[in-house]
């Protein structure tokens, strides 16, 4: 049938583009993952993500590993299966905090609020902003993307009111 050979299809496509095209690969493994999703196979679409964090190109760049991770959790939240949709976002949450992705920590601190106020836990949603805050001075300190677009911004207004005084 047509599935079957749509699946056959983003397998071939997803090993010979893992090795030369990484980017391609993780593009391909989520057509695949929301193939199975479509069709209600929401084993098989974890098995799909669960497959990808295995490869090395995944495991090697810390801002992949912790997306994947979410994105296995919104598979789970398919299954209602929230607890492991939680444990998911906590894991990529602590790579984000260790690695220094501040406004990717802060997105996945909105979605474990969120998880946490529909199942009514208030206290786990208090202390997950508690230790965000606490967590944040030395978050922004190390987050590189940050104070790169910080010294672009001082950079450009300090060229801006040059050329102000220049005129």
């Amino acid at each position: 049938n047509n599935v079957s050979k749509a699946v056959e299809n983003l397998n071939n496509a997803y090993e010979i583009s893992k090795i030369s095209e990484p980017n391609q690969a993780i593009i391909i493994n989520q057509k695949l993952t929301n193939l199975y999703i479509e069709n209600k196979d929401f084993d098989k679409a974890i098995e799909v993500k669960k497959k990808v964090l295995t490869e090395q190109f995944v495991r090697d760049n810390s801002q992949l590993k912790a997306s994947e991770i979410q994105e296995l959790a919104y598979v789970y939240l398919k299954t209602d299966n929230v607890g492991e949709e939680i444990k998911l976002f906590k894991n990529a949450y602590q790579i984000y905090l260790e690695k220094g992705h501040t406004l990717e920590a802060r997105k996945s601190v909105h979605k474990l609020d969120s998880l946490y106020q529909s199942l009514g836990n208030i206290n786990a949603s208090m202390q997950l902003y508690r230790e965000f805050l606490e967590e944040l001075p030395q978050l922004v300190k190390n987050d590189r993307g940050l104070v790169d677009s910080q010294v672009l911004e001082e950079t450009e207004n300090r060229i801006a009111l040059l050329e102000k005084e220049k005129a």
